[in-house]
């Protein structure tokens, strides 16, 4: 904080350049809190001299012990200025620091801010980190437990999750402790402003319960894992369709915005932000909770089919509530005529729901209750869009993050599953004239994101996950542009060892009882495959994935996945040069474990 020059800057370039784009703070409370910190402690911090700083961090512990005073009348203004200036606190230290952090990851690490500052993205953002991680400790210290508490620890997390990544039990632990503040404090019941609680602050609690559910709905689906929340037990009011700005307003000037909101909460101006997005997704976030609930527990068909078509008349009707832009951008791609943020808010809700779609269809069709053509369909609508969203430099430029997150979240499982699909089709003895994929554009699509995956960069948190589908995309391209081999599927099928799968077939057809000796082998571990799915228990996943063309499936497959699964093929199975093999590898991979990573999408 000694330099006010570099905080300001990528603050700047937070609101200016990013608007915000992933975080509860809003610009004109975050830009208070810096002027009150500058006129008050500016000259303190730039001197560094120990007596000075001493003093104020006295200060600091004094004011964070005290709860800030508040009623139903206080503006926003108001609100703010009693934590920076003479009340400066720790949460504040830690939002700013925080903020800068999400900044600094978000933004190309090639821009000129970073020249200018003599800084280094990757190393400046976990330094800046360690700094919101300290000032967290340092509030949970002195039992902070209000409003500015949750803004801290939702940007710390975020912070957190964009710096080390989210498959980290850190991060995992501080999203849970998001969720249970919130429980704490009563957030998940119902929410009103009233002569203790002024307007605004009702409503940027409605976000920050928003975003803890979001992100763990989206997390849990990540992950393949119960979610640690329940829209059955929290009330799931939305925030209103406000802009930051309106949200500055005092009363008398939001009273007709408020007005003009629909019967719905939206606002009728064709325009889309922080606060349509969360009233758009919540209930987007509810239909993807009740598939994962789908995935996890164990319904009977007939139950399961029921459920399914609920989800989707809930997630219809949703869909007509909404304003026409959001509408509209159900099925249109990238409009030129939107703004940057309006094209990356649109593709996510666009993206996220077709994961939804995505992942209802793997439920059905893993328990042989659907074909694939309709999952085929959205992944193939998904891959592209990701391809064409990646395009726009002024998004890659400010939103890098988020393009790495639909690449990887959404773009990774569409390109696995077309990958897999066109594979199965390979197989055949003559390639389909009227294939519903495609085989040559496929192919170059699935190159171009191949390349697209390399290239997210080592301190990315999704960057192992990237790098693993990239080998694993490169892996299926080559097997399928290789020159063939022909292999027995019924030689492949009774080799339940892949490390002794390198005897040749024509040693196998000189042994004509070992074969025999195989199919008893096969027939028992079938019989206790049809054991294993009897006993299936609640919190289970089945990886068993049903394709479109009739590949035997390998029992326990399962137990040949590593428990940190990536999207990577086992080694065996890229020394081995066997297309059976890859087909009932391909068939047995859950795909759809693997959705957003992290935050509402």
């Amino acid at each position: 904080m000694r330099d006010r020059y570099i905080v300001n800057d990528f603050i700047d370039r937070w609101f200016n350049g990013c608007d915000g784009a992933d975080d509860i703070s809003i610009e004109g409370v975050l830009k208070a809190w810096l002027r009150g910190l500058w006129l008050c402690h500016g000259e303190t911090l730039e001197r560094q001299d120990p007596d000075q700083l001493y003093r104020l961090s006295e200060l600091l512990w004094t004011n964070t012990k005290k709860p800030l005073q508040y009623n139903g009348n206080t503006t926003i203004l108001e609100w703010a200025n009693r934590a920076t200036g003479p009340n400066i606190r720790w949460e504040i230290i830690g939002i700013i620091a925080a903020t800068m952090g999400i900044c600094v990851k978000y933004v190309d690490p090639t821009i000129e801010l970073f020249k200018i500052h003599k800084v280094e993205a990757s190393t400046f953002a976990k330094q800046l980190c360690k700094v919101s991680n300290a000032c967290l400790r340092y509030a949970q210290k002195c039992g902070s437990l209000e409003d500015l508490y949750v803004w801290l620890l939702n940007a710390d997390w975020t912070c957190s999750v964009l710096a080390k990544g989210v498959n980290r039990f850190e991060t995992y632990q501080q999203g849970g402790e998001l969720i249970s503040l919130i429980v704490y404090l009563k957030w998940h019941l119902e929410i009103e402003a009233n002569d203790k609680v002024p307007f605004f602050l009702a409503e940027l609690r409605k976000r920050a319960r928003a975003c803890a559910y979001t992100a763990e709905i989206g997390n849990a689906s990540f992950h393949g894992q119960p979610p640690r929340v329940s829209y059955h037990y929290w009330n799931m009011e939305p925030p209103l369709d406000l802009s930051d700005k309106e949200l500055m307003l005092d009363k008398a000037q939001l009273e007709p915005i408020l007005a003009q909101l629909d019967k719905n909460g939206f606002g009728t101006a064709e325009t889309i932000n922080r606060g349509t997005w969360y009233r758009t997704w919540m209930s987007f976030s509810m239909r993807r909770a009740d598939i994962l609930d789908l995935s996890l527990r164990a319904y009977t068909d007939e139950e399961l089919l029921q459920q399914a078509k609920e989800i989707e008349r809930k997630t219809e009707e949703h869909w007509q509530r909404l304003p026409t832009l959001v509408r509209d951008a159900r099925h249109q791609r990238i409009n030129d005529a939107h703004s940057s943020l309006q094209q990356l808010y649109l593709t996510i809700l666009r993206q996220g729901t077709r994961s939804n779609d995505l992942l209802l269809q793997r439920v059905l069709i893993r328990r042989k209750l659907a074909t694939p053509e309709k999952m085929v369909r959205v992944a193939q609508a998904t891959l592209k869009d990701v391809l064409e969203v990646q395009m726009n430099p002024e998004m890659a430029v400010n939103y890098r993050s988020d393009l790495t997150a639909l690449i990887v979240g959404h773009g990774l499982r569409a390109a696995a599953i077309i990958a897999s699909e066109l594979f199965k089709l390979e197989q055949l003895p003559v390639y389909p004239k009227d294939a519903l994929i495609p085989r040559a554009q496929t192919i170059r699509d699935l190159s171009i994101f191949s390349d697209r995956l390399k290239s997210v960069e080592a301190g990315e948190g999704l960057y192992e996950m990237s790098q693993s589908g990239h080998r694993m995309l490169l892996f299926v391209l080559n097997k399928i542009l290789e020159p063939k081999v022909n292999h027995s599927i019924s030689d492949s099928q009774h080799c339940p060892d892949p490390g002794r799968h390198d005897q040749s077939q024509q040693q196998q057809s000189q042994q004509p009882q070992h074969h025999q000796q195989q199919q008893q082998q096969q027939q028992q571990q079938q019989q206790q495959h049809q054991q294993h799915q009897q006993h299936i228990g609640y919190g289970q996943m089945e990886v068993d994935m049903i394709g479109s063309v009739d590949v035997p499936y390998v029992p326990y497959m399962s137990t040949m996945i590593q428990p940190e699964f990536m999207f990577e093929p086992p080694q065996y199975l890229m020394q081995a040069n066997d297309d059976a093999m890859t087909m009932q590898w391909l068939d047995s991979v859950d795909w759809e474990r693997h959705g957003p990573s992290m935050g509402p999408y």
